[in-house]
């Protein structure tokens, strides 16, 4: 299979990028360190540190968990395993107080789609969300039933949360709108949940990109690949957010959940419309005729007014700005940039996290001073775009 993925070219794409496992593996996403992720330990490579932490706060809640997420219960240290051998467990910190609607826990699970790792555009889909809840009431905890803190796949759906259905059925608001409602009924601000997520999102991506962009490296047409996952968050009494897991195949059956089936395919349309699979001209991409492919991106299109192009540091081509210029664009570069205007073309309800858009820079929390020459780059073509016409900041 792999003989056959590297003779891959052109329109043909593949819904995993190699090493995708870096972020949807959960050993390897919890113990990042990252700000949104709770505390986390290996076991039994951080069991020092751990017993540390659990001495020197007594009052913390732990779980132990492994890649297969099963078995997920809350325990005390003194009853967990921490001899087990391997590299699949984890012990984190339990988040003791979420916040909660009716009494019960939630989890807020947001499609993000991956269009490339270099440089790296990132997409939030910005038109709905998943809202699963607990099947029991979080209080009073009772650590023996599960069913209590732990989400699995017979959640409450949202249509059955007293506070929450009239926004849902009687309005027919999304589940996204329905919790925004909520939220401000309770004196929160919405946009600080969202940018919270907009901002994980960008650094766990972030994070993990050098590790990914190394497993691509033995492909020669990295922009056959793509990735739609799910982040699953859970929101703190506080509002403040933290990230539980990314799903590499999140479930989009509605075998269960009926009501989530028009999502499901709404999810599955606009991601395959973003990375060009779904498009508006009928027919496939390989039999397009070469004014088709013209008229979808022309160079014009990609082509932005820098005032730096017309100075002599850019005459020499000698700086990362100058790379927006049309006498410095590389045929590598201008394909790239290309396929970000498709993309933008075609987003449809998905909102881009990563570049940072201009709109969210008051919000995001990214160090955008630490980034790559290729992502430095490709947000310097958006922030261009965006002075030139507004629907391209955000």
């Amino acid at each position: 299979w792999k003989q056959h993925i590297l003779n891959m070219r052109g329109p043909q794409k593949i819904n995993h990028f190699p090493g995708s496992g870096y972020i949807t593996n959960k050993m390897s996403l919890s113990t990042s360190k990252l700000k949104h992720l709770p505390t986390s330990y290996r076991i039994p490579g951080d069991v020092a540190a751990l017993q540390t932490d659990a001495s020197e706060n007594p009052d913390k809640l732990w779980v132990m968990k492994s890649n297969d997420h099963r078995g997920i219960k809350i325990r005390k240290i003194t009853d967990m395993d921490l001899t087990a051998t391997g590299s699949l467990n984890f012990v984190q910190e339990f988040v003791a107080n979420p916040l909660l609607i009716d009494g019960r826990k939630f989890d807020i699970g947001v499609y993000v789609a991956i269009a490339s790792f270099n440089p790296l555009r990132v997409y939030m889909y910005d038109e709905e969300v998943l809202l699963r809840f607990c099947t029991e009431d979080y209080v009073p905890l009772d650590v023996s039933r599960v069913e209590k803190y732990v989400i699995g796949d017979k959640y409450t759906p949202t249509r059955q949360i007293p506070s929450l259905k009239e926004s849902i059925v009687d309005r027919q608001y999304s589940m996204m709108q329905t919790l925004n409602v909520y939220l401000k009924s309770k004196g929160f601000d919405p946009e600080k949940l969202w940018a919270q997520v907009r901002t994980s999102i960008s650094e766990v991506t972030l994070a993990k990109e050098g590790d990914i962009k190394g497993a691509m490296s033995t492909y020669p047409d990295p922009s056959i690949f793509f990735e739609m996952v799910r982040f699953d968050f859970v929101v703190d009494d506080q509002l403040s957010l933290w990230l539980m897991e990314v799903n590499m195949s999140p479930n989009l059956s509605s075998s269960m959940h009926p009501e989530n089936g028009i999502m499901y395919e709404q999810v599955i349309y606009n991601t395959l419309a973003l990375v060009g699979v779904a498009r508006h001209i009928s027919g496939p991409v390989s039999k397009l005729s070469e004014d088709d492919k013209k008229m979808l991106v022309r160079n014009s299109d990609v082509e932005v007014p820098v005032d730096e192009c017309h100075t002599d540091q850019c005459k020499t081509c000698n700086g990362e700005i100058c790379s927006l210029c049309h006498h410095c664009m590389s045929s590598q570069q201008r394909q790239i940039f290309q396929q970000a205007f498709l993309e933008h073309d075609h987003r449809r309800n998905f909102r881009r996290v990563f570049p940072v858009p201009p709109s969210d820079n008051d919000f995001s929390e990214v160090d955008l001073g630490a980034l790559s020459s290729p992502n430095k780059i490709m947000r310097m073509w958006y922030s261009a775009k965006c002075k030139h016409s507004p629907h391209w900041c955000n």
